[in-house]
């Protein structure tokens, strides 16, 4: 251990080990008022653990994950994925605990939908995969997870012996990539309908009750060409136009590229025309934050001003500021919402 941090209890499933408490012991334990004061002690904003980048920009950064935090990504992935609750899911697993997606995304939820994970001693290596399909026709999963080369693997071996594609895809729900792009050797998709169409698979996703899987593939365009195939709401005069129901805003017939917490926060100006919001009552509405310290309300103002940038010195206008009250969104006749 570092010099200077506490002792970590080191616990051991199997053998003994000096100073180590076995995990046997720990199941033949009862609970009592001690783990009942410490889960009572546990809030929403508690800090359930610190996180470390992989430091691939840098230096590794500790991230501070709360209760709420990984409640809140288990609830979105339950309202994505339903079948979940409903189905226990079981995972074969490498994935490191210490990475967001092996530990955040996959152990929790297992966790929280009452799952099984079997730890897979393999690695989307050519020397290791062999242990991977073992452990995958031994255990067939209903969800699998992976990153783009362990998909590398995966293909070639399920095209090469049609008994362990059976096994594998047998009471498979669902399949999922993150982390990086799929290799090129997977791209070039083809659609029987149109010839000569080509993409990324993302996932596949079985059909309950027919023998049919349904393939989620995706395209890489140049940027722009994608909203581009998207009409863009025109104005005569070339004004401005906030559209809410596709989440962008055009101005003389161009899009301004906002970011995701900017357009939020014109949305709801621009959705309660000339009234005065205080910074607090933005923070509450927008960032869903009940905090209002100096550090906080800065970040309104901070978003106004960049806001008031992009929408240029016409239109930027718009957001006016109320003298040590907040703002308000003023629209004039060259504006649509």
């Amino acid at each position: 251990m570092p010099a200077g941090l506490p002792p970590v209890p080191v616990i051991v499933s199997a053998g003994r080990r000096d100073g180590a408490e076995p995990f046997s012991r720990l199941l033949a334990t009862r609970p009592g008022a001690t783990l009942a004061a410490a889960s009572a002690a546990v809030e929403p904003d508690s800090v359930a653990k610190i996180l470390f980048t992989s430091g691939s920009t840098g230096v590794p950064k500790g991230v501070l994950n709360t209760h709420r935090m990984l409640a809140a990504n288990q609830q979105m992935i339950r309202q994505v994925w339903p079948f979940l609750t409903a189905e226990p899911p079981v995972i074969v697993d490498w994935l490191p605990w210490s990475h967001t997606f092996g530990g955040n995304h996959n152990l929790n939820m297992v966790l929280t939908n009452g799952g099984t994970v079997y730890i897979d001693a393999g690695r989307p290596v050519p020397a290791l995969f062999g242990q991977t399909v073992r452990n995958l026709a031994d255990v067939p999963p209903t969800v699998y997870f992976n990153v783009p080369a362990g998909y590398a693997q995966l293909v070639p071996a399920l095209e090469a012996d049609p008994a362990f594609a059976e096994r594998f895809f047998g009471r498979l729900r669902l399949m999922f990539n993150a982390a990086a792009a799929l290799p090129a050797g997977l791209d070039g998709l083809t659609n029987p309908d149109e010839p000569g169409s080509g993409g990324t698979l993302l996932a596949v996703v079985p059909i309950p009750g027919t023998d049919s899987s349904l393939a989620i593939v995706g395209y890489t365009v140049p940027a722009g060409v994608a909203r581009d195939r998207v009409q863009a709401p025109r104005r005569a005069d070339g004004g401005l136009v906030v559209d809410h129901a596709r989440r962008c805003v055009w101005l003389g017939g161009r899009e301004v590229q906002l970011t995701y917490q900017e357009f939020e926060l014109l949305a709801f100006l621009s959705a309660n025309p000339a009234q005065v919001f205080s910074r607090a009552d933005l923070l509450a509405q927008v960032w869903g934050q009940q905090q209002n310290t100096r550090h906080h309300t800065r970040t309104v103002d901070v978003h106004v001003s960049r806001l008031r940038r992009k929408l240029g010195p016409v239109f930027g206008q718009c957001l006016t500021t109320e003298h040590r009250v907040g703002y308000r969104f003023d629209p004039t006749m060259d504006v649509s919402v």
